[in-house]
């Protein structure tokens, strides 16, 4: 018998810190997810850094052999880069809240949601605020009614319980309502799965029916945190007019000049806030700090030509180091000797 898999859709991860495909997940299905893949004869497979989704169909005709439009699929991703959140643009909470990723507006494509907790099979919410009579109302992705708790006047108790036991996996909204009307609403996120794999984001994909002619390639994006680039030039033996000649310019000839960054410098007792103080950078040396006049991109490859020069003529050093991503911050400490 022959058996045929053709494609269904791939799902990958986009960054835009990246020059290529991001690579700092791996993918993780749970078990019910897992389930509605066999229910619909699918195969998943990574493959270089993919998700690959196939169906199987009829070796002669090409036709699937089971359709299953509106499957809901589950995936987890999880993090192998402990570096991610430090060139990433995530939440304050991120991990603890992770992002959610689903095909709900176009089925071929995937969009941020609201991010998630992980949660177990019961949990505490806790309001958002002192005022009584406070209610919670937890829903689940369709909307139908799970259950309510209220916390009356004089019930100074911070949270609520809510029990899932018997409920499927997936997504839960908490609504909180408080006097004033609704001013708070959560959403959770329950699979035993993927929490004990830790995965620091979902993603959702409901299968279309259109997939099984024309597979999408779904991507999960991230996008690169934008920081203001920082230069402490540690000038060992400059002085006098030498000292003041230092600057950073961008000399990238692929540039356009009116698009090149342009960078401020600052005196060692003039320092913005913020900014690194000169003494901790270098004890008894003069500290000139050169930053950017506006937020930039960190980037995996960094920028061309961003050079310390005297001047405009007088090259020190034509590529400056750019923060790495084991860099919390975009603040890039460069030491200059003379002999």
């Amino acid at each position: 018998m022959n058996i045929l898999f053709r494609p269904l859709f791939t799902l990958a991860v986009a960054h835009s810190y990246y020059a290529e495909r991001c690579r700092d997940f791996r993918f993780v299905i749970p078990e019910g997810t897992a389930a509605e893949l066999r229910r619909g004869r699918l195969m998943a497979r990574e493959l270089d850094g993919a998700l690959h989704v196939l169906y199987e169909a009829h070796a002669e005709s090409k036709e699937p052999r089971v359709k299953v439009p509106g499957a809901r699929l589950r995936f987890g991703l999880r993090l192998g880069n402990p570096y991610f959140s430090n060139f990433t643009a995530v939440d304050p909470e991120f991990p603890r809240l992770k992002p959610r990723f689903t095909n709900a507006a176009d089925p071929t494509a995937l969009a941020p949601a609201p991010g998630v907790r992980m949660v177990g099979e019961t949990f505490a919410h806790t309001l958002g605020g002192p005022e009584r009579p406070a209610t919670a109302t937890l829903r689940d992705v369709k909307g139908t009614l799970v259950a309510t708790a209220t916390r009356e006047a004089g019930d100074a108790s911070p949270s609520v319980s809510f029990d899932l036991r018997g409920w499927p996996e997936g997504l839960y909204v908490v609504d909180e309502e408080r006097p004033g009307g609704v001013v708070l609403q959560l959403a959770y996120y329950r699979d035993p799965e993927l929490q004990r794999e830790d995965a620091a984001a979902v993603v959702e994909v409901v299968v279309s029916d259109a997939f099984y002619a024309a597979p999408p390639a779904l991507e999960a994006e991230f996008t690169a945190r934008a920081e203001v680039l920082s230069y402490y030039v540690v000038a060992h033996k400059y002085a006098g007019e030498e000292l003041d000649a230092l600057q950073v310019t961008d000399a990238d000839p692929a540039v356009p000049e009116a698009d090149r960054v342009i960078f401020d410098r600052f005196e060692s007792d003039a320092f913005p806030e913020g900014a690194l103080e000169a003494t901790l950078v270098a004890a008894g040396e003069p500290v000139v700090l050169f930053r950017s006049q506006g937020p930039l991109h960190r980037r995996e490859r960094g920028r061309r030509r961003i050079q310390l020069g005297k001047n405009d003529d007088d090259v020190l050093i034509a590529n400056l180091p750019q923060p790495g991503p084991e860099q919390a911050r975009a603040d890039v400490i460069v030491h200059l000797s003379k002999p």
